[in-house]
Formats: structure tokens, sequence, C-alpha cells
């Protein structure tokens, strides 16, 4: 193996090598960094036979922080995953995590820092725990359901946890939208958990077809079969 600086420089990569015939073993060399080769196809001669040997790059695992250059292990790198650091090949510890470093790019990183991906939003966390306390309320007023439900920061965006069962739910950073992505998502969980029995329900109606939407300014559930106002959302069933 031969380890190579090619790429964005803030992800190793090693190069190998895999015969096309019988198995040869080659010392590991250092090879310069800068030179950013290629693959390229060689060949070496032995008595009985030729082979031909095919040269690539492959990624190996970074064991330092690109912020700090601490060493880190798989839990650092499991946490870089989780904030969205992977996605531009830079992996950071715990320690930078938990501080905000990582809401600017580290010096290794190439592009514009007005690019850079990964945000801070935990203004956008603190309000979607706000917003699904007014869901999960019109959930308890309205059905026997008495769901757990967890919210926190999964790659620059806001995910909730029902049950457990988590994704990236809300991404707009303010209300009403934050609300209405909220009580959409947590409409599925509903639907989903009732034998998807349609939720909520329009009492003239008596039928599903309600959605969460933005009226006038205010996140509402509204009936498209009637095409009416229901209630606003966290006031289901008051």
């Amino acid at each position: 193996m031969f380890v190579a600086g090619y790429g964005s420089g803030t992800r190793k990569c090693i190069l190998t090598m895999r015969p096309s015939g019988p198995s040869i073993l080659f010392n590991p060399e250092f090879i310069d960094p800068s030179s950013r080769q290629k693959p390229t196809t060689h060949s070496r001669r032995s008595r009985a036979t030729r082979t031909s040997v095919r040269w690539f790059l492959v990624p190996a695992v970074q064991d330092y922080c690109d912020w700090c250059y601490s060493p880190i292990d798989t839990v650092d790198r499991q946490r870089s995953e989780d904030a969205g650091t992977d996605e531009e090949s830079a992996w950071a510890c715990v320690t930078c995590i938990e501080s905000g470093r990582i809401f600017e790019p580290p010096e290794s990183w190439e592009g514009d820092p007005v690019d850079w991906p990964v945000k801070d939003i935990a203004d956008q966390v603190d309000l979607a725990k706000e917003n699904v306390g007014l869901v999960v309320g019109d959930v308890r007023r309205t059905t026997d359901l008495r769901p757990e439900v967890a919210v926190d920061a999964y790659r620059s965006a806001v995910r909730i946890a029902w049950r457990g069962s988590t994704t990236p739910s809300v991404r707009a950073a303010s209300n009403p939208e934050a609300l209405v992505e909220t009580a959409d998502y947590l409409k599925e969980q509903v639907v989903e958990e009732e034998g998807w029995s349609p939720w909520p329900v329009c009492p003239i109606h008596e039928i599903g077809g309600v959605q969460p939407r933005v009226r006038d300014g205010a996140a509402v559930w509204w009936c498209s079969l009637g095409d009416h106002l229901l209630a606003e959302v966290g006031k289901l069933g008051i």
C-alpha cells in the first residue's frame, strides 16, 4: 500500500495494486503527495509469467481532526457524519463539533467560506421543539396516541424522531412554514400508527383530506374537500 495526498487535501488516499495474474508481493514505499499521480498500468516479468498490475486510488480512513489536528476515533467520525462535515471530506473531533468550530470551514477547505454547508441551526431546533409541542397537543386532544417525540440537528437540518424513527424533517427557518412542515411530518406518523386511518378528520365532511397549510400568514389545518379552515395548528380540538 502507498499513502498519497490525492484529492481535496483533507482526505487521504491509499494507492493499492491488484495483479491481473498470479499474486505478487510489493514492499510499501511512500510517494510524493504533490505528484497527484493518476492510475496507470505497469508490468513485471518473472521467469514463468508476465503480470499486468493496475494501480488505483481508494479512500483511506482519516485519523485526525481537520480543525485542531488532534486524533479522532470512530465516535468522532460518526459525529462528523451526523453533522454533515463528511460530505466535504472534512472530519472533526467531538470537541470541535461541540464548540461550534465546524460551522466555519477548516483551513484545508478549498471552497468559498460562504458556501460552507454546515450551519448552526440551534435556533431552528428550538423552534422545532416548540412546534412539535403544538402538533403533539393536537394529536393528544383528537386521538388516543401519546407519542414521545424528540428533536435534534442532523446534517444542518432539523430531525424529528417519532418513537425512535428519525429523518431530516424540517428545513424552513421560521414560522409559519416551519410549523406546517412539522405538522405535515407528524401527520404522516399518526396516519401510519392509526392503521392508515385519516387524521385529522373534518367533522363537517367526516372524511380525511385535511392538510396543514399556510393561510393568511398562519399555519392551519385546512379541509381540501370543502376548501375551508378547520383550526389553527396547535388548536385542533379546542
